[in-house]
């Protein structure tokens, strides 16, 4: 026999798990993400706001942040920490040497079915990876 239920505020829900779920959601909905980077240039420190970074790459074991002004600026940090830090909507990694930021992609060109070569403002050339290259044109569609 099927009994009506009694709204009072001082029941219990009936899914207790629902409370947990909405518990577990809520911290990524305010990530915060960097917002600027302490780097090195010669014997000068410079706190870069992450609005002037053009791209993020790894030269011969170091990693160099490109700002819009073409500084190339010595930080201390691993590219894989760093793509964790920065906003997804507005960085993205194209390979394992480069983190670019969308609004530095000047041209886009497809040399073959699975590959894209990104142009950039300062005008210099990288290839997407054959295994970001969906990815990465779902985030450009966003």
């Amino acid at each position: 026999m099927i009994k009506p239920i009694l709204s009072d505020s001082k029941s219990t829900p009936l899914h207790p798990h629902l409370n947990i779920v909405k518990d577990i959601q809520e911290p990524a909905l305010h990530t915060q993400y960097r917002l600027r980077f302490l780097g090195r240039l010669h014997n000068k420190l410079y706190t870069i706001s992450v609005k002037e970074v053009s791209y993020i790459v790894v030269e011969e074991s170091t990693t160099l942040l490109i700002t819009q002004n073409s500084k190339r600026i010595f930080i201390q940090l691993s590219l894989d920490q760093i793509e964790k830090q920065v906003h997804p909507k507005y960085y993205f990694r194209i390979n394992r040497k480069v983190l670019l930021h969308i609004n530095s992609i000047i041209e886009l060109l497809v040399v073959s079915k699975s590959r894209i070569k990104v142009t950039l403002a300062d005008k210099s050339q990288h290839l997407v990876s054959r295994a970001k290259n969906g990815e990465f044109k779902e985030w450009l569609d966003l």
